[in-house]
């Protein structure tokens, strides 16, 4: 079926998901084009929220292998016990460090933690973490909000950070500048709208919302005007991911039942099932 939707086009390349169809939480690596599976991670705790690097060498995520969620990064051409011992730990601090975002051009990472008591979004010097010594500031906090912010994604150009927010009193997307500034609301509705993601290109801002009963993924301009549905499943899509030239989107569904992948195209609104049922699964990551 895949093939079928996407014949004559250029190769797809690889996504990363998290999924516990092992028994533990770990993260797999799926070939659009071959259709091949792999189990990247393999540790006895949880690891999820995979994110590639801008080069596509590395993939962030979070993990439970210490006790506490951490962010951590390994190289992708690892494998099994290899990156679960070649890991190295990003974050140290009481408290979650949860859902990572790499900016485009490397240097830092974005991401949500409950560390000074509410959720909220910082974002971490990567040069810092690569000296003995550290930096003093390495760690940022960007929101510095009483209420729930989460789900940072960066623009394409690095300038901007769009972002969930409980500020107004219902969850809504906002963009800020990259230092945390000039922050502006960009949809306005009853229901709750989470989780953008910019698309590639720059032009779109995809996101999740329950304004028409179920749990869809929505398509905003940028600017936050001309929103449009996208999905239109019976039951609950999530986790999703632009591909690299924005014409398609990767996203975890349970319309069949089970939670699995499925693929999106956005001109066309097509969407077909790329892999089997998982025992759980969420958020797929496109290598760049």
């Amino acid at each position: 079926m895949a093939a079928l939707l996407l014949s004559g086009r250029a190769p797809l390349g690889q996504i990363a998901f998290a999924s516990q169809d092992e028994g533990n939480s770990d993260i797999f690596l799926y070939d659009l084009d071959t259709l091949q599976l792999e189990n990247l991670t393999h540790s006895p705790e949880a690891d999820y929220d995979p994110v590639w690097s801008p080069d596509g060498r590395e993939i962030v995520f979070t993990s439970y292998r210490n006790g506490n969620a951490e962010l951590y990064v390994a190289p992708v051409d690892c494998r099994l016990s290899d990156c679960d011992a070649g890991a190295a730990r990003l974050t140290l601090a009481i408290g979650l460090d949860i859902l990572p975002e790499w900016q485009p051009d490397g240097a830092r990472l974005a991401f949500v933690s409950d560390r000074d008591g509410d959720q909220e979004i910082y974002l971490l010097d990567l040069a810092c973490v690569s000296r003995p010594a550290g930096c003093a500031n390495s760690v940022r906090n960007l929101t510095r909000n009483s209420t729930h912010d989460a789900s940072p994604v960066w623009s394409p150009d690095g300038q901007r950070i769009a972002f969930e927010s409980l500020r107004d009193g219902n969850p809504e997307i906002y963009s800020m500048d990259a230092d945390g500034g000039s922050a502006r609301r960009l949809t306005q509705h009853p229901a709750s709208d989470r989780s953008p993601l910019w698309s590639p290109d720059g032009q779109h801002i995809a996101f999740l919302s329950e304004r028409d009963g179920n749990t869809e993924i929505y398509l905003m301009e940028a600017d936050g005007s001309s929103v449009q549905r996208l999905t239109y499943d019976r039951l609950l899509d999530r986790g999703f991911v632009w591909s690299p030239d924005s014409r398609e989107i990767a996203y975890t569904s349970q319309h069949e039942g089970p939670a699995h992948i499925r693929l999106l195209d956005v001109q066309r609104g097509i969407t077909v099932r790329l892999i089997h049922p998982f025992t759980f699964s969420e958020a797929p990551a496109w290598r760049p």
